[in-house]
């Protein structure tokens, strides 16, 4: 039996909930309707319950046998660990067409960069019944709905922020590494009416002082309808190679 553009939206966010289930809460915007309609209205997530897991901090107890502390994380560093799936998803944008096999491929890829989130990106453009029917080699990309990158003008990462929650060893007056959630905020930060307000929050987290950051969730409207123009940079990125 055909599954709808919606069952198949729902479905997807239900994977991608599953698999992060201890860390975060979905929320799904209005529903597609129809048979065969593009994957295309708002995906929103939150991590309401984000545990904090891992970094490095010290402080005094002050009654509390794991205190918290919030620091800034770097933005170059920030930067980076999403600045090659942002620009795939840029990339996206400037395709008509793209081959089920690379699609594939794509999607895989993303999943490395930032985990589980791969199909998401691809069926923001991608009719969700036509990425179901195996039949259909060649995918049409619709650019009514994108999704806003650092690759855009006025997009920008304005702000990381790393939160510690650390673990007072007996008898010690510093606290040792013990867990904490990294969040990298991007926003729009020009005077579009129809972007006024959005932003993204790629949020990730470890439970181990030396342990890599694992991407959780994410937080806020992924997408917009909103023209978006590709800055210079996109042409000249490495990837873009």
């Amino acid at each position: 039996m055909e599954r709808s553009g919606t069952a198949f939206k729902e479905l997807l966010m239900q994977n991608f909930f599953s698999r992060h289930s201890e860390s975060c809460i979905l929320l799904r915007g209005d529903s597609v309707k129809g048979i065969g309609q593009k994957m295309k209205k708002r995906i929103l997530y939150t991590a309401a319950a984000v545990c904090m897991l891992a970094c490095g901090c010290s402080g005094k107890n002050n009654g509390n046998s794991r205190p918290v502390h919030n620091l800034e994380y770097g933005l170059d560093e920030a930067v980076s660990m999403i600045d090659e799936y942002e620009w795939y998803c840029a990339w996206l944008q400037t395709q008509d067409t793209i081959s089920r096999d690379d699609a594939q491929k794509l999607s895989a890829h993303l999943d490395s960069l930032i985990s589980d989130t791969g199909e998401m990106a691809l069926c923001t453009q991608i009719d969700g019944a036509d990425w179901e029917d195996s039949s259909i080699e060649t995918l049409t990309l619709h650019h009514d709905q994108n999704q806003p990158t650092i690759y855009h003008e006025d997009i920008s990462v304005v702000s990381a922020k790393e939160e510690c929650q650390c673990e007072i060893l007996d008898g010690a007056s510093e606290c040792r590494e013990h867990s904490g959630t990294l969040t990298i905020r991007k926003e729009y930060t020009g005077d579009s009416p129809q972007l006024k307000d959005w932003y993204l929050e790629y949020i990730f987290r470890k439970n181990a002082h030396d342990a890599d950051w694992q991407f959780a969730a994410l937080n806020g409207t992924y997408d917009t309808e909103a023209p978006l123009t590709l800055r210079d940079s996109f042409a000249n990125a490495e990837y873009a190679q």
